[in-house]
């Protein structure tokens, strides 16, 4: 089970935002030069939870998040009902693994399944509810 999640690695992740201008902007929150960090879901697991922080200084922008794209090895094929979660945050890291943002302070953007197949390459999720990103706070997920 483990050695899956070495295999099934967060290459890039990207969020595209809809900015202030009415255009479609993607912004590149993690370059891919990580190549051994697993993906934050845990698609065999009955249960996993997880949460990332993103500074807005990396962010760059304001906008409407609407979508988030994986970068998957196409190890294998699966289906799983995901929730995520997004919020803003003052925090900039958390102090311990207990040091969770509570979901009652996020907004629920995408309940449903999640599919990925056996080709190598970007995994796209379309938020069910787009969430409005101020562009000065950090971002969790």
């Amino acid at each position: 089970m483990r050695s899956f999640l070495r295999i099934f690695k967060i290459l890039v992740f990207v969020i595209a935002c809809n900015c202030v201008y009415s255009q479609d902007t993607t912004v590149i929150l993690i370059d891919g030069a990580e190549t051994s960090t697993p993906l934050p879901i845990y698609p065999y697991d009955n249960y996993s939870y997880s949460q990332s922080i993103f500074p807005a200084s990396l962010i760059g922008t304001d906008g409407l998040i609407k979508k988030i794209y994986l970068k998957y090895n196409g190890n294998s094929s699966w289906t799983q009902h995901f929730e995520i979660y997004i919020g803003h945050t003052t925090k900039n890291s958390f102090n311990s693994g207990g040091d969770w943002i509570s979901t009652d302070d996020m907004e629920l953007v995408f309940n449903g399944d999640f599919s990925v197949n056996t080709t190598d390459g970007w995994q796209e999720i379309n938020l069910t509810q787009y969430f409005n990103y101020n562009g000065t706070d950090n971002l969790v997920i």
